[in-house]
């Protein structure tokens, strides 16, 4: 039995009325993930995707991240603005899937609470910051996962407004980030990382908040 029949149905039939899904807390299973990325698969107004509270991993959300990635014309969904995966088990795996859909499509928020991303998926995001649709989003959330001082400092890397833009992805260069939220609270981030992003928050005047609050800074 198909979950949400209705919004599937609407999803599938490209409706200009449904710019915004929400799936919050339905237990999804991957059968349930491919349905929904086959309707998203011939969706080109979504704007703002919810998948919190549903129980998820790194294979379970794979179909709607690639699908997401690839859309109709293997350049990114053309309107998403805004993804929240929050309150699931996804991991290292589905950053770096994530960073893909960064690379091709113009986030703006994207909010990946309470997983279990780690440094590994942290670099991986902090790099995709300077791709070229990536250096657009504006908001990463990415509070209460496995991130330590590696991944921080990826970040505070990232986020240098003096770093020197060189060739990354064949011919597509890099280009500064426009992030102006960052939130890392309750990770696993000590000294050498808040002072790192500490100093960035002086240098950067793009970026307006950091939040590393519950950490393990003295």
């Amino acid at each position: 039995m198909i979950f949400h029949p209705q919004l599937i149905s609407r999803l599938s039939s490209n409706d200009p009325t449904l710019t915004s899904v929400s799936f919050l807390g339905d237990k999804l299973t991957f059968d349930d993930c491919i349905v929904l990325a086959n309707a998203i698969s011939s969706n080109t107004y979504l704007e703002k995707l919810w998948l919190d509270n549903n129980m998820i991993g790194d294979e379970d959300v794979s179909p709607i991240l690639k699908t997401l990635t690839m859309g109709r014309n293997n350049r990114g969904h053309p309107n998403l603005k805004q993804l929240y995966i929050t309150r699931n088990s996804i991991g290292d795996g589905s950053a770096e899937m994530i960073s893909e859909l960064l690379s091709v499509a113009k986030l703006q928020q994207l909010c990946l609470n309470n997983n279990r991303i780690g440094n590994i998926g942290a670099s991986i995001l902090a790099s995709s910051l300077s791709s070229p649709h990536g250096s657009e989003l504006l908001a990463l959330k990415l509070n209460s996962n496995e991130i330590a001082d590696e991944g921080a400092m990826s970040f505070a890397k990232a986020l240098d407004p003096f770093r020197t833009s060189s060739s990354r992805c064949g011919d597509l260069a890099e280009k500064t980030p426009k992030l102006k939220t960052l939130h890392l609270r309750a990770n696993r981030i000590g000294l050498e990382g808040g002072m790192a992003l500490a100093n960035r928050l002086r240098q950067n005047d793009e970026i307006k908040c950091v939040a590393l609050q519950e950490n393990e800074i003295p």
